[in-house]
C-alpha cells in the first residue's frame, strides 16, 4: 500500500459505505517530524492539504504542517486505490510538569463522509496513546480538546474518570452547571496559549469560548447537533448554540479500561 513511512504500523479497517462492505486502511505514524522523510513529508502536505480543502476550506501550509506533520500522533487513512480520504493528528503539551493530549485537525473527503472514519481515527489514536502510557505504569491520561459538538461531548463524559464541563451535571431548573474547578481553569488557560489559537472570550462557567471561528469561519457547524439525552441537549441550548460560533473547551481524565470498552458501550454517539 501507499504510506508516508516504513516506520508506522498499518491497520486494516472495514466500514459500509453505499450499503457495501469496503475495507480501508489506517496508517499509524508515531513522531511525523522524524520519521517520514523530507520528499514523503512534501507529497504527504500536497495530500493533506487537499484532503482539509475539500472538507474544511483552504488552510495554508505552514498550518498543516504544524497541526498534522509536527503532531505527536498521526493517522492516515486510504482506500484500496491508495487515495488519502482521512487524516487525524494527536498533539501533546507539557502543561504544569503534565502531558496533557490533544485532538487536531481531523478530516475525511466528502465521498467517505458519514461512513464513521473519524470516529475510528479518534479511538485508534487515543488507545494508542492510552496504552502506551500503560506500559510506562500510568493508567489515567488527561486530554483538552476544543469542540462545538454535544454528541462528542457526551460520549466521552460517559467514558471519562473527570470531565469538565459534563452537560450531564447541569440542573435541570436553572440550566446551570457549576463553574471550573481552579485546576482545570488554569489549565484549559495554559493550553490555549500553548496552542496559540486567537479567541475574544472564555468563560468560567461551562468553559465557553468565543471568537474562535473569527478567522476560519469555514469551520463552523451548518447546523445544530442534537443528542438523546435532554441533559446534554440543555447543555448545548443554554451554553454551546445560545450564540453562533461558540465551543467548549473540555479537559477530561481517562483510562484505559474504559476506552477499550468504550466502542461497544456508546458505538454511535462518538
Amino acid at each position: 500500500m501507499t504510506r508516508y513511512t516504513q516506520k508506522s504500523k498499518i491497520k486494516e479497517i472495514k466500514i459500509h459505505r453505499n450499503n457495501e462492505e469496503e475495507t480501508i486502511l489506517a496508517e499509524i505514524i508515531k513522531n511525523p517530524k522524524g520519521k517520514i522523510g523530507e520528499v514523503a513529508k512534501e507529497i504527504a502536505l500536497k495530500e493533506i492539504k487537499r484532503l482539509v480543502s475539500e472538507a474544511w476550506g483552504e488552510y495554508n501550509s505552514e498550518y498543516i504542517r504544524k497541526a498534522c506533520l509536527q503532531s505527536y500522533l498521526l493517522c492516515a487513512i486510504r482506500n484500496k486505490e491508495g487515495d488519502l480520504i482521512g487524516i487525524a493528528p494527536i498533539r501533546k503539551h507539557k502543561i504544569f510538569n503534565r502531558d496533557i493530549y490533544t485532538f487536531g485537525l481531523s478530516a475525511t473527503t466528502p465521498k467517505y463522509q458519514n461512513c464513521g472514519i473519524l470516529k475510528t481515527m479518534d479511538y485508534i489514536l487515543v488507545k494508542k496513546v492510552l496504552i502506551e502510557n500503560a506500559l510506562k505504569g500510568k493508567f489515567k491520561v488527561e486530554f483538552v480538546f476544543i469542540t462545538p459538538n454535544i454528541r462528542t461531548l457526551g460520549a466521552i463524559a460517559r467514558v471519562a474518570d473527570f470531565i469538565y464541563p459534563d452537560p450531564y451535571k447541569i440542573d435541570p431548573d436553572t440550566h446551570k452547571i457549576e463553574k471550573a474547578d481552579a485546576e482545570t481553569w488554569r489549565t484549559v488557560k495554559k493550553f490555549l496559549q500553548e496552542e496559540g489559537e486567537s479567541y475574544r472570550s472564555l468563560d468560567r462557567e461551562g468553559n465557553i469560548m468565543e471568537g474562535f471561528y473569527d478567522d476560519k469561519p469555514q469551520l463552523l457547524f451548518s447546523k445544530k447537533i442534537t443528542h438523546r439525552d435532554k441533559r446534554v441537549n440543555d447543555f448545548g441550548e443554554y451554553y454551546v448554540y445560545k450564540n453562533k460560533g461558540r465551543d467548549v473547551v473540555v479537559r477530561a481524565i481517562l483510562n484505559i479500561g474504559k476506552i477499550i470498552t468504550a466502542k461497544k458501550e456508546i458505538p454511535n454517539e462518538l
